[in-house]
C-alpha cells in the first residue's frame, strides 16, 4: 500500500521536480498529489483525512492554523532557506526540506520517519491520541501517589514505638 502525500505548492515546476525525485525512491511506495491553492483546495483535501503527510511550500504564506487543523498528520515545509525551516519547527512542522538540497534519499528518509512517528503517536504507542496520553499521565501520577502513600504507611507502622515515661 502506497503512502499518500499531498504537495501544496504554487508552482507546477516544484511539483514536477519533487515528483521526479519521488519516482526514484525504491524502498517505499509513495503516491504524490499536487494542489496549487493552499487556502481552498488544501483545507478541503485535509478534511478527507486520506493523506499520510502534507508538504507545503513556505512561499504560500500563513499556514499555522492549517497545521493545527490537520494534526496529527505530519506537515513538511518546502523552504528556500534552512533558517525558515528551523523557525517553522517551532510552530509544529514535522520536518523541512530546503529546495536546493532535495534528493530522493532525503525525501524517503524524512517521509518514512515523520509518517511512522505520527502513526506511533509521537511516543512509541501505536494509535495513541492526545486524550490517551493525558489518561496515561494521570494514571502514572495516581500510581506514584499510591506508592508514596504505601511507603508512608509502611514506615509509620514499622516505626519503633516510643514508651512514655512517667
Amino acid at each position: 500500500m502506497a503512502f499518500q502525500v499531498l504537495l501544496i505548492a504554487s508552482t507546477e515546476a516544484d511539483y514536477w521536480h519533487i515528483r521526479s525525485l519521488f519516482r526514484q525512491i525504491q524502498t517505499f511506495e509513495f503516491e504524490l498529489n499536487w494542489v496549487a491553492n493552499f487556502e481552498a483546495v488544501a483545507v478541503a483535501a485535509s478534511a478527507s483525512g486520506k493523506y499520510d503527510a502534507y508538504i507545503i511550500d513556505a512561499q504560500l504564506g500563513e499556514f499555522t492554523t492549517w497545521i493545527e487543523q490537520v494534526h496529527p498528520t505530519p506537515v513538511i515545509l518546502l523552504s528556500d532557506t534552512q533558517a525558515t525551516g528551523i523557525a517553522a519547527l517551532q510552530i509544529g512542522i514535522a520536518d523541512y526540506w530546503v529546495k536546493e538540497q532535495l534528493s530522493s534519499p532525503l525525501i524517503e528518509h524524512s517521509l518514512r520517519l515523520t509518517i511512522t512517528h505520527a502513526r506511533l503517536g509521537g511516543d512509541g504507542e501505536m494509535g495513541e491520541t492526545r486524550g490517551t496520553r493525558e489518561k496515561l499521565a494521570n494514571n502514572k501520577q495516581q500510581i506514584t501517589n499510591n506508592k508514596l502513600q504505601s511507603l508512608f504507611w509502611h514506615k509509620f507502622w514499622t516505626m519503633p514505638t516510643m514508651q512514655l515515661s512517667q
